[in-house]
């Protein structure tokens, strides 16, 4: 703080943690009084810090003197449930009111007073305007409380964001020193464990200099050696005889004083007191309890009820009257404490005891507090130790032998335990179960277990990361860990999930059979092998399988009937184990090692292939294993990639970086010659493209301009890309015969010596197969891809092992049909330095056309021979080769063009060439030449004549008038369709295909014709009699300038009435005229005068009644009789799974 007030450099943001009873805010007390305003406290202050430590002293008085009016302002308050503005603005009102009243008549003062009552929260200004007069010392106790109610209540961000602005402000403020001082109990991330404002808060809090509030066993003993004085004339020796005692026993070092300065407290109770108080009550508030409280069994009712004897031991206060006062005294705190259900099982079996002695007691209850405070050190329960604690000169206690025969009673009745292991005694609860017969029982089956599968069993070692090689590469390098038997090391150690293996010898001899199965093991991934000095490989097998005994006869107590008291003895016997085999691992492979040798193995067989920790290594000081790794990563991993970006650089990503992958992927496919693919803005998709294809050059400007993906830029070499990029063009290259399996590339790029993680192989892949789409084939589980999209991309990266790769290389005859099609169809190439007609992108483009035709057209047999026979090649085809080279060319009736063929056959060519083309086109014509003919027949059926839009007009114009006539809900339907004008002409036709079957045109089969004319016959008729029925209301009998309309209606002889509304042109009046005066004179002069009406009513029943009956079953109307309908054998195979 001094150092702050001084220079802001040094941080005038301060953070104090501490847990409850600390002493925080009697530091802010202390604090408030040495750079206050001089007073009686600052006095005592200025006393206190000049004893302790005059250097300190002598900086803060010049520091406060350097101040205006030679004091530092402190404002202070202790927070509340409230938000953290609000305290602020009351520690600034305390601060004011603290002021002389000639200063308190400030503007900055008065604003201060103005903003309590008011609604401006606005601290920063009003600190502002203080720092402008005044040094400042702002002080938040129980800081915590904000922080509670600000998760409580979900509170305004910018209110806590507030101290945030503060502590910045004060590095940069101009004005005077401002020191900020939170106190509270957690770290600011604690009172939100994980919710969402813990990582903000953290940011919130690395504005801060964070001051751990934490005081060492030393300092803790100085301050109780503080408190009580004596001038007792036999001190001197009671302290020289208690350091004897304890150093025969192994514990003087738990004492930091002499101790006569600590009397009337015995050291024992000393040295476990700091921890006893904080672990069951609140640290030095429950400390000063029991040294100074008036309670019944504090340390002041010990000195006022104890007299001094004439001779022999001085009287002390000892471990069994810390276990009174905190049962009578500390109940309440002992209760809240997390560590109390150990507490309440010694206390409860202490008072269910009966019959105890009084030393007896002073055994048990010493023993408790040891329990209590035991952390496997020397502060335990041993015998040697109580002794010492409870030897107090009194009947039963006066002598070791007593003490002995006293825990030989306790161990007998079954009240104490004795854990040989740690070498302590227990409160024992009373179990009848035999705890070392069954770890026995234990121990003696795992002696039968391999030592290497034991330890792997019981505690399997964390992985570790190679960490200098991984920050260099930008690539995580992680290696399993296991021990092994150096005589059967098991092969099957593959380490699939990691980038090596570290082994760790159970043993120190390997032989040829050892070096064969390394050899093995190591492959595939790099493996190091530890081989620790024999010594601590004793150690290990020995703690190995007492672990293992213990661990193996807890799981037993599960299914047997045993009580908890057995079951959580044994619990805390195996997490001793465990801590035990742990201290014993890392002396035999840890850091401090200097016998462990590590091997790097190799995959030939020979042992050592490079050796660490030589003679000259561990002279220059002990190396991390993680040391070793990155040494191991440099030799195997030398080709790996520089992966500039972490979300990448992954084996799994995360679900953002997933998503930026595909999109970049996406934008690689959709937009290749783009720059950068088309993305726009700062998103991580943009990120990991500068990483990997901007940075290295894959993505590129070629010389005529245009960008395009290839091998890494020359000058780009030092990233490491080019060996990867190598290593999956050489993949592809000699993929031509068999193929290549995508997940055998992955293989490849993983492993040594390139180690890519999985996260960027697709994005390398990606730009290598669009650089070479027209040359290599794609296939997905025995499919064809036609081209490389988003969808097959996805599915490329879930599932690698689904794909494989083909490359295909054409010369002489094929390479001249291949251009020839590629010029007839249109294609181009992408790909950089790839020629126009590769294989792959004209049998693409084949199958994308096959792909994009209707399901009517992939499946109707009404078409010529030669269309199906193409069509069949199209849709069974599985190679491109095959397709192009043997099975078109027999479609169109030319000779293959095989491998072999070299002398062009420009006669051939151009036939396969036609005939391809013309098949093509005949295929692509099937459905619009359908779709025209159901246009057709509806304006037959209607009255309407000419192509679809003036078929469509001639219909709106008639029909207009019925459209608001009630009709039956399909008639009403198929009526609205026909007048209505929104879509375009082939919309339409298709919209009232639609409504005939309620079945999409595109998805008619050959059978659907009939019911389409049959359906589509049957509506018209309808309408039309509802056209005639409607004929004078809808406005129909209006004679105009082109038409008269006429209602015409006859009735059958089966009773059946037809009527038709017929529109009479006037174009056509002439010949109407003609041909009807002609026949008209001749059936007069055939038949007489009743011939006329004989002939009206003939040529009514022949036209209107035919009409109203007949219906072309076979669907000849839609069927195109231009084409000859192939016979059932040759129909094509469709649709077989095998076109993508």
């Amino acid at each position: 703080m001094i150092a702050g007030i001084n220079d802001a450099a040094a941080g005038r943001a301060l953070s104090i943690t501490g847990t409850y009873g600390t002493g925080k805010s009697s530091l802010a007390l202390f604090l408030d009084a040495l750079l206050g305003q001089s007073s009686f406290a600052q006095q005592s202050a200025d006393k206190v810090l000049s004893a302790i430590d005059p250097a300190l002293y002598e900086a803060a008085v010049h520091a406060r003197s350097a101040m205006p009016g030679g004091a530092i302002v402190c404002a202070a308050a202790t927070a509340q449930r409230e938000p953290v503005s609000k305290t602020l603005l009351r520690a600034l009102q305390s601060a004011v009111e603290r002021m002389p009243e000639a200063e308190q008549a400030t503007r900055a003062c008065k604003r201060i007073r103005d903003a309590v009552n008011g609604p401006d929260l606005e601290i920063l200004p009003l600190l502002d305007g203080l720092a402008r007069e005044h040094a400042v010392l702002l002080i938040i106790d129980e800081f915590g409380k904000n922080l509670e109610e600000f998760v409580a209540t979900g509170g305004r961000d910018a209110d806590l964001f507030v101290l945030q602005s503060i502590a910045e402000w004060t590095a940069d403020s101009r004005h005077y020193p401002v020191i900020l001082l939170t106190l509270q109990h957690l770290a600011f991330t604690e009172y939100d464990v994980g919710g969402p404002r813990g990582r903000e808060w953290s940011k919130i809090q690395g504005r801060f200099v964070d001051i751990p509030y934490v005081e060492t066993a030393a300092e803790t003993q100085a301050l109780i050696a503080s408190v009580h004085t004596t001038t007792l004339p036999g001190v001197m020796d009671w302290s020289e005889s208690c350091k004897r005692e304890l150093n025969h026993i192994g514990v003087a070092d738990l004492l930091h004083l002499e101790p006569a300065e600590m009397y009337p407290l015995h050291p024992t109770l000393v040295a476990a007191l700091p921890a006893l108080c904080n672990r069951y009550g609140q640290n030095e508030r429950t400390l000063f309890s029991f040294l100074a409280g008036p309670d019944a069994h504090a340390v002041p009712s010990f000195i006022a009820t104890t007299s001094l004897p004439s001779h022999g031991l001085l009287p002390s206060v000892r471990l069994h009257h810390a276990y009174d006062f905190f049962l009578a005294s500390a109940a309440t705190m002992v209760g809240a404490s997390p560590n109390a259900s150990r507490w309440i099982e010694i206390e409860t079996r202490l008072r269910d005891i009966a019959g105890l002695t009084d030393p007896e007691s002073k055994v048990l209850k010493t023993v408790g507090v040891l329990n209590l405070v035991a952390a496997g050190g020397p502060l335990r329960a041993s015998r040697s130790l109580v002794r010492v604690a409870v030897l107090d000169g009194q009947g039963g206690t006066e002598s070791p032998d007593e003490v002995d025969r006293i825990f030989d009673s306790l161990i007998e009745r079954g009240l104490l335990t004795y854990r040989e292991f740690a070498d302590e005694y227990r409160v024992w609860s009373g179990s009848d179960y035999d705890l070392k017969s069954a770890i026995e029982l234990a121990r003696r089956e795992a002696l039968a277990e391999p030592v290497a599968a034991v330890l792997n069993r019981v505690r399997p070692q964390v992985p570790v990361v190679a960490a200098r090689h991984s920050q260099e590469y930008g690539v995580l390098r992680v290696f399993a860990r296991y021990f092994v038997d150096m005589n059967a090391i098991a092969p099957s150690l593959t380490g699939q999930d990691y980038d090596g293996l570290v082994l760790l010898a159970a043993d120190p001899a390997f032989d040829a059979n050892a070096q064969l199965a390394l050899a093995r093991v190591a492959q595939s991934r790099p493996v190091v092998l530890g081989v620790a000095a024999e010594d601590s490989l004793k150690a290990l097998v020995e703690t190995a399988r007492d672990l293992a005994a213990h661990q193996d006869a807890l799981g037993r107590t599960e299914d047997g009937d045993v009580d908890w008291v057995a079951r959580r003895e044994l619990a805390e016997r195996a997490a001793a184990a465990a801590a035990r085999l742990d201290a014993a691992v890392e002396a035999a492979y840890g850091v401090g090692a200097n016998e462990v040798r590590w091997y790097i193995c190799s995959d030939e067989g020979e042992l050592p292939a490079h050796l660490v920790n030589s003679d000259d290594e561990r002279r220059k000081g002990p190396r991390t294993l993680s040391a070793v790794l990155s040494d191991v990563c440099d030799q195997r991993y030398r080709l790996t990639p520089r992966v500039r970006n972490e979300m990448l650089s992954r084996r799994v990503l995360t679900s953002q970086g997933a998503k930026a992958r595909r999109d970049l992927i996406e934008a690689m496919i959709e937009h290749p010659g783009e720059s950068r693919c088309g993305i726009d803005g700062y998103g991580p998709e943009r990120a990991m493209y500068e990483a990997v294809l901007a940075r290295t050059g894959i993505h590129r400007i070629n010389r005529a301009g245009h960008w395009e993906f290839g091998p890494p830029a020359e000058d780009k070499s030092g990233l490491g890309y080019t060996h990867a990029w190598r290593a999956i063009v050489d993949a592809i290259e000699g993929s031509a015969d068999i193929g290549l399996s995508i997940a055998d590339l992955y293989a490849r790029l993983i492993a040594p010596p390139i180690g890519l993680k999985e996260g960027p192989i697709p994005v390398l892949l990606t730009a290598a197969l669009i650089e070479s789409a027209n040359n290599v084939a794609i296939y997905e589980n025995g499919t064809f891809l036609t081209r490389l999209d988003t969808p097959a991309a996805e599915r490329l990266i879930r599932n690698p092992e689904s794909f494989r790769l083909r490359k295909y290389a054409i010369s002489g005859m094929r390479l001249v049909v291949t251009g020839r099609l590629s010029e007839v169809l249109g294609t181009r190439s992408f790909g950089r330095g790839q020629r126009v007609g590769a294989v792959v992108g004209v049998a693409g483009v084949l199958l994308g056309r096959a792909r994009a035709l209707p399901p009517f057209a992939q499946k109707t047999r009404m078409l010529s021979e030669q269309a199906n026979q193409v069509r069949s090649a199209l849709f069974s085809a599985s190679d491109p080769e095959d397709l192009i080279f043997e099975m078109l060319p027999k479609a169109v009736g030319v000779p293959g063009f095989g491998r072999e063929s070299s002398s062009p056959r420009a006669d051939d060519v151009e036939s396969f060439v036609d005939g391809v083309v013309a098949a093509l086109d005949e295929l692509h014509g099937l459905y619009p030449a359908l779709r025209d003919r159901l246009v057709a027949l509806i304006g037959s059926e209607l009255g309407a004549e000419g192509n679809s839009r003036q078929v469509r007009k001639a219909l709106q114009t008639r029909f207009i008038g019925v459209k608001a006539a009630p009709l039956e809900t399909n008639l009403q339907t198929f009526l609205h369709a026909l007048v209505d004008d929104a879509l375009d002409d082939d919309e339409w036709a298709e919209y009232v295909g639609m409504l005939l079957l309620h079945k999409p045109p595109q998805s008619w089969t050959d059978e659907d014709l009939a019911a389409a004319r049959a359906r589509a016959t049957s509506l018209c008729r309808q309408l039309r009699h509802v056209e005639s029925i409607h004929f004078d209301r809808a406005g129909l009998n209006v004679v105009t300038a082109d038409a008269t309309p006429l209602r015409v209606g006859i009735t059958l002889a089966n009773g059946e009435d037809v009527s038709r509304v017929l529109l009479i042109e006037a174009k056509a009046l002439g010949d109407l005229d003609e041909v009807a005066g002609g026949a008209l004179a001749e059936i007069e002069a055939r038949l007489g005068a009743g011939g006329r009406e004989a002939l009206l009513a003939r040529l009514a029943e022949t036209v209107l009644g035919t009409s109203s009956t007949s219906s072309t079953a076979d669907g000849e109307a839609l069927a195109p009789t231009e084409i000859n309908s192939a016979s059932p054998q040759e129909r094509p195979t469709t649709a077989n799974g095998r076109l993508a």
